[in-house]
């Protein structure tokens, strides 16, 4: 059963989390967020984004220097992240 929380929109087009939201997302402030939109439902999903440290502990045993770390990296994106690749197909 999803958890459901209201918030209300300022003026100036902000919006205060919910403690149980950021609590269930486990951040804090200035934590980065990020927002998809699904036009056909008309819904948002709202995900923490990894931070510096976050992503530097993540990526701390791989040569990044190696051209083949980062078919491995985008390998593991795609398999274990259901990642698609940046928008408008970019190339990592």
């Amino acid at each position: 059963m999803p958890n459901i929380a209201t918030a209300k929109l300022t003026s100036k087009g902000q919006v205060t989390l919910p403690k149980e939201v950021r609590m269930m997302l486990q951040v804090d402030s200035g934590d980065k967020l990020q927002f998809e939109f699904d036009s056909d439902t008309q819904e948002v999903v709202i995900r923490k984004t990894a931070s510096k440290n976050e992503l530097e502990q993540l990526f701390a045993g791989w040569d990044l220097e190696n051209p083949d770390a980062a078919i491995e990296i985008r390998q593991l994106m795609e398999d274990e992240l259901d990642y698609d690749g940046p928008v408008g197909g970019e190339q990592i």
